[in-house]
């Protein structure tokens, strides 16, 4: 029995109430046989009926009162305070991005205007995240989500994290400045300046090179490492969130070049750590290469075997996409396969509140019983 917040563990014991119902009721009923004895009967004289006449029907209603009270009291009203604790059963998912110089390439054409790869890997990257109802992505707001960029080197963006606005900031930022370095190289190659961009050459940029495979490992790690301290927060009750399963998802456009470490041991890190990974090849036009080795040298005809290995291998999938909408319906089929669980679990503490019901029963009884020994005395 609840009425909102408020519920009785002994609700039968409201019945106690109804004892001065009762007793009225058969106070009518079973009426005395009149007296033996005559007496003059006043009522057929008028006369002003005063406060207290009007009024003495009241200590009978405040003990009423008092009766129903401590009725309530009995029944043992508890107030109840709902905790409700909702644990989502998400998808740790991390986005392997390559940023060779490569991605700089502007064949990727939308509304008539052409953007470079980096360019769409951002905005899709960003619908992935946020959804778009244009291209069926539901979006990943309940998922934690890490960034890795890879080129000649591997970088560690972002750890898992929720805070997805964040994580597109440092996105664009990231990008943004490797662009302004490729853009820089290529200008001083184009005045010739062999010097100034052999200096540039000799500091290893992250856009040099492409290490894929290391930029998979990576991510795993990182992963790995995000499950274990949120198993740590579950078990002090201090998460609610629990990795159903883990993701990564690599997205190049060429072939591995510098990476330390195999394809195979790649995988082996990824089945280790209980890891799927999506592979995207994304291949436009041919992208030749100059005598500075500034851009990769390349074609349509790459070897994937790699990339496809590692999806095989760990229960994912390789795609290929060579223009935005293939990569759009590529993003849309992760998101679909991929998807978060919610379980709600609603829990009830009870405090007792049976104290101001006693209380005011007490203190109607008191005032009851000073009233008719008082003010509404009758005597014999």
């Amino acid at each position: 029995m609840n009425f909102g917040n408020l519920s009785f563990s002994q609700p039968w014991m409201g019945l106690l109430a109804l004892a001065p119902v009762l007793l009225w009721m058969w106070k009518r009923l079973w009426k005395q046989p009149p007296g033996a004895i005559l007496f003059s009967d006043l009522r057929l004289v008028k006369t002003r009926r005063t406060l207290r006449l009007r009024t003495l029907w009241l200590p009978s209603a405040i003990s009423c009162l008092a009766w129903a009270l401590m009725s309530v009291a009995l029944m043992g009203p508890r107030l109840g305070h709902e905790e409700t604790k909702i644990t989502t059963e998400g998808v740790a998912i991390a986005m392997v991005m390559d940023v060779s110089s490569s991605m700089e390439k502007n064949d990727m054409v939308v509304d008539n205007r052409r953007l470079t790869r980096y360019e769409m890997v951002q905005r899709l990257f960003r619908k992935f995240i946020q959804g778009d109802e244009s291209i069926q992505l539901e979006g990943r707001s309940n998922d934690m989500i890490s960034l890795v960029l890879f080129g000649g080197w591997v970088d560690d963006i972002s750890p898992l994290t929720h805070d997805h606005t964040f994580l597109l900031d440092l996105m664009d930022d990231s990008i943004e400045g490797i662009r302004k370095d490729v853009a820089n190289a290529q200008k001083l190659q184009q005045k010739g300046d062999r010097n100034a961009l052999q200096r540039v050459l000799d500091s290893k940029p992250i856009w040099q090179q492409t290490a894929v495979y290391e930029g998979v490992a990576l991510g795993s790690d990182l992963l790995k490492k995000a499950e274990d301290g949120i198993d740590d927060a579950e078990a002090a009750e201090r998460s609610s969130f629990n990795i159903k399963s883990k993701v990564l998802i690599v997205l190049t456009d060429g072939d591995d070049n510098a990476s330390s470490i195999t394809a195979e041991e790649a995988v082996e890190v990824a089945k280790e750590f209980g890891v799927k990974i999506y592979t995207i090849a994304v291949h436009g036009d041919e992208v030749r290469s100059d005598l500075a080795g500034l851009f990769r040298a390349g074609s349509n005809d790459k070897d994937d075997s790699g990339l496809e290995m590692m999806a095989e291998e760990t229960g994912g999938r390789f795609y290929k996409a060579n223009n935005p909408e293939t990569l759009g319906r590529v993003l849309s089929d992760i998101d679909a396969l991929e998807r978060t669980n919610f379980s709600r679990e609603v829990t009830m503490d009870y405090a007792p509140w049976h104290v101001p019901w006693l209380l005011g029963a007490l203190l109607s009884f008191a005032l009851g019983l000073i009233l008719s020994h008082t003010y509404y005395r009758v005597l014999p």
